[in-house]
């Protein structure tokens, strides 16, 4: 970044071609806010600037089908490879070997494999190569640099984030309201039932004591009265002894 402030036209182009090849630098939107690679748009290096974009935030289906654009040796086509397989992780968890290598142009497996690796080595992303099911299982993946068409998309898909956590927020606030609610029916009805057991036993307590039965001594006491008038008394066989003795 010193290198390009302090440079300009050709200078520059030589600082984005060591960029560019630098094994350990994938992020370049910096770059592009520096005011002497603006200027490059508008030049005879306008190539360079657009390649500087394709790199920041572009993949490499973009780089095909641009024009003008300057030819990329082995080590610039490797590291935008890798950067469209980060694009892509970014974007689908469970890749298909297929689709990367459509995606890459990379028709042989070892060497997509290999791909793989290398990026994996590199810290672009993280994840399972499933040779069983042909498949690239993503961890995470670096974030890349935003674009300008990116900024419409992301805040389209936060408002609709926004949204959906809005209905899962009314959602939970129904819940907690109809969960409240049946607590409190359930206290009302619990009060209830201890009125209506006090009641019970209120009353239970107020017939026992103006019951006959209860004031009479008790129902044995009661029986005991009733056989004993419905029974003639026998006389004692002590006192007719005793008036035997008395009559001489």
């Amino acid at each position: 970044m010193l290198l390009c402030k302090s440079s300009s036209g050709a200078q520059v182009v030589m600082v984005l071609q060591l960029v560019l090849k630098h094994p350990a630098l994938f992020v370049f939107g910096e770059l592009l806010e520096i005011e002497s690679v603006k200027q490059l748009e508008h030049s005879e290096h306008r190539g360079w600037f657009e390649l500087l974009k394709v790199f920041a935030y572009g993949t490499y289906a973009d780089y095909k089908a641009a024009k003008g654009l300057p030819e990329l040796g082995d080590a610039e086509l490797t590291k935008l490879k890798q950067l469209t397989l980060v694009n892509m992780a970014s974007k689908q968890r469970i890749l298909p070997y297929s689709s990367i290598q459509q995606a890459l142009n990379v028709p042989d497996l070892r060497a997509l494999e290999d791909l793989i690796i290398e990026s994996m080595y590199a810290g672009l992303l993280e994840g399972h190569l499933n040779q069983k099911d042909s498949t690239l299982e993503i961890t995470s993946a670096m974030g890349r640099d935003i674009g300008p068409d990116d900024v419409n998309h992301m805040m389209q898909q936060l408002g609709a984030w926004l949204e959906s956590t809005d209905v899962v927020l009314k959602t939970l606030h129904s819940q907690v309201a109809r969960v409240q609610s049946e607590e409190e029916l359930a206290r009302l009805r619990d009060a209830d039932l201890e009125q209506q057991k006090t009641r019970v036993v209120d009353e239970l307590k107020a017939n026992k004591l103006t019951s006959p039965m209860g004031a009479g001594g008790g129902a044995g006491g009661a029986f005991q009265d009733e056989e004993g008038a419905g029974r003639k008394k026998k006389p004692s066989k002590v006192g007719g002894v005793l008036g035997m003795f008395g009559r001489r």
